[in-house]
């Protein structure tokens, strides 16, 4: 009789917690709706904490089994990660990929200043008689003096020379991870001031003091295995700082490609001075360029082989940028720095396609395209040594 009882208020209480001492596999039902007893990380509507929670099946031990009513069960909720803008996404087990997708997670970019939140909700299927996936959303507005972080947090000048106070930043790179920045191999050194010593970032103005940045030390300097200088092929480096690297708002890592995303057009974030046609200026604070792709027979046809390019431009590991429209401004910003698109996740965090490698002279009237060196091909080698 108590057993009964028992039984009726759990069914009847739907969202109660409780055991309907039902095994895995075993048939349910929770609020109306048919369903099938499986672990809870099978379930991904348990991800929506906003009404009632699923009736528990059982116990198995540490493990939950959950009356689960969605259509289609997943391998694991654990996998999932939910982006403040623009919905979820999966782990897979790449290294470079479920990294960025746990910095999306945990760390924060830009795009949450404005309260934007998202989550998995169900949406109920009468011809199915099950839940489908839906997702919700809210934004808001940041609190009154709030101060926004940087929009390219993952930016990095590298320095050149033996004193901090006194060196040249002559070129860039990308935050990639909390030890390492992506760069061109062949800023390992300058002429005039020898081997790379320091990175900085956070770098809002390259008048402030470098008191005024985040600086470290370069541990080592990593160029591609298979970089001869002066080639331009495999013009892909890492470089590891001696200290880890602190994330605030205004320092942050950006993604490798790792998979197929819009690049019809991108961006170059750059210190290079775009009122100036000299490379060797600088601005003050850092600016966007504005390219569109090129073919690869437009860049085949722009580049003629020669000492450094022995064999033309390799289209599995370089791209081509520039304007099509002439642009003035759109020509070679510093080495080593980053080309970026923000649609191969969310565009809450930018993604690494290339790194700049060589191109025309600024002011030069030439209507070439800039070299990148090819990220997502190199990405295995990448992974290799930030990832071990």
């Amino acid at each position: 009789m108590y057993k009964y009882i028992i039984l009726c208020l759990c069914v009847s209480l739907s969202g109660v917690l409780c055991d309907l001492n039902k095994e895995e596999g075993a048939a349910c039902e929770w609020d109306g709706v048919k369903g099938k007893c499986v672990k809870e990380t099978q379930c991904l509507t348990t991800l929506d904490k906003r009404g009632e929670q699923h009736l528990v099946c059982s116990k198995q031990g540490d493990v939950t089994i959950v009356c689960c009513t969605d259509c289609e069960l997943v391998n694991s909720t654990r996998n999932v990660v939910m982006s403040p803008t623009s919905g979820f996404y999966w782990k897979d087990g790449t290294k470079a990929r479920d990294t960025c997708l746990q910095y999306l997670e945990d760390l924060p970019y830009r795009c949450r200043d404005g309260g934007f939140y998202s989550g998995i909700s169900k949406n109920y299927d009468a011809e199915k008689k099950c839940h489908t996936i839906g997702l919700w959303g809210i934004g808001g507005s940041p609190p009154p003096g709030h101060t926004p972080g940087a929009k390219y947090p993952h930016q990095a000048l590298l320095g050149y020379g033996e004193d901090l106070e006194t060196a040249n930043w002559q070129a860039g790179g990308s935050i990639i991870s909390e030890k390492y920045i992506l760069t061109a191999a062949h800023v390992n050194s300058s002429p005039s001031s020898g081997p790379v010593k320091f990175v900085a970032l956070g770098v809002k103005r390259r008048s402030d003091p470098p008191s005024a940045w985040q600086t470290h030390k370069v541990k080592r300097f990593i160029a591609h295995p298979e970089y001869r200088r002066p080639s331009a092929y495999n013009d892909i480096a890492l470089i590891e700082t001696e200290t880890p690297i602190p994330f605030d708002k205004n320092v942050l890592p950006a993604c490798l490609q790792v998979e197929a995303a819009y690049d019809d057009t991108a961006i170059t974030t750059t210190w290079r001075n775009l009122n100036s046609n000299s490379r060797g200026e600088f601005a003050d604070t850092i600016q966007t360029i504005n390219l569109d792709k090129f073919s690869i027979e437009e860049c085949k046809a722009a580049y003629n082989t020669h000492r450094n390019l022995k064999n033309g431009i390799d289209s599995n590991t370089q791209l081509c940028y520039g304007s099509k429209s002439n642009n003035p401004d759109a020509c070679k910003g510093l080495s080593g720095e980053p080309l970026l698109v923000d649609t191969q996740f969310s565009r809450c965090i930018y993604t690494i396609i290339g790194v700049t490698s060589f191109g025309k002279s600024c002011g030069s009237g030439s209507s070439k395209p800039d070299v990148y060196t090819r990220v997502a091909y190199y990405k295995p080698w990448i992974e290799s040594v930030v990832w071990a």
